[in-house]
């Protein structure tokens, strides 16, 4: 179950060949918890080892190196206001290279990897009915680490019916980018039916 209760699931990955997935409950830890394949914890990865996280807030796979590793954002411990990125070794918690700060502090939610750039999103409107997705790049082709790339607006309230026949209003609440299609996708869900009743958009 990844849905409400004591420690929902509220950012996810997983690697590549699905042989582990990575999670990480609620918005308030710096604890990433490892799965194997059927979904069972099986040892958790301690994003403060070096990166020096306060709060996790995305997580996304890189297969582009030996081993894999994870992209982390969230709030810094050092200074709790501001945000940084760091890629994480998925066995050992260390960071391959020095975390770098985002260009600005904006509340950012979620992580997915397109192979060269991160993305993430912020929410505009609160609750998330509104939101700009980010490509933030890592550094890869000389670009500088943390700085944009190309934000896209994404408003959930243009979705057919929403807020019509569901009664509700749909939340932005997830990212995940796919490879085969060069396609980001969004995953919403539905105020009145939370969680069970989710969409995922292109």
């Amino acid at each position: 179950s990844t849905g409400a209760g004591a420690n929902p699931l509220t950012y996810f990955t997983r690697k590549t060949d699905g042989s582990e997935s990575y999670s990480v409950n609620g918005t308030t830890s710096s604890t990433i918890n490892r799965h194997n394949a059927d979904y069972s914890k099986i040892g958790i990865v301690n994003a403060t080892n070096n990166a020096g996280f306060q709060y996790i807030r995305g997580i996304a796979w890189d297969n582009s190196v030996s081993g894999g590793q994870i992209w982390v954002i969230g709030t810094k411990a050092s200074a709790p206001s501001q945000y940084q990125i760091a890629d994480i070794d998925p066995l050992t918690g260390n960071t391959k290279v020095t975390p770098f700060n985002v260009q600005t502090n904006r509340a950012y939610q979620c992580l997915a990897f397109d192979g060269t750039n991160l993305w993430t999103m912020v929410p505009n409107a609160s609750p998330n009915t509104a939101v700009t997705l980010y490509s933030i790049a890592v550094g890869n082709g000389g670009s500088t680490p943390g700085n944009d790339i190309s934000p896209i607006s994404f408003n959930t309230t243009n979705i057919t019916n929403n807020g019509n026949i569901s009664g509700g209003v749909d939340i932005a609440c997830g990212l995940c980018w796919d490879p085969d299609q060069a396609r980001l996708w969004v995953r919403t869900y539905n105020t009145r039916w939370n969680l069970p009743s989710p969409a995922i958009h292109g």
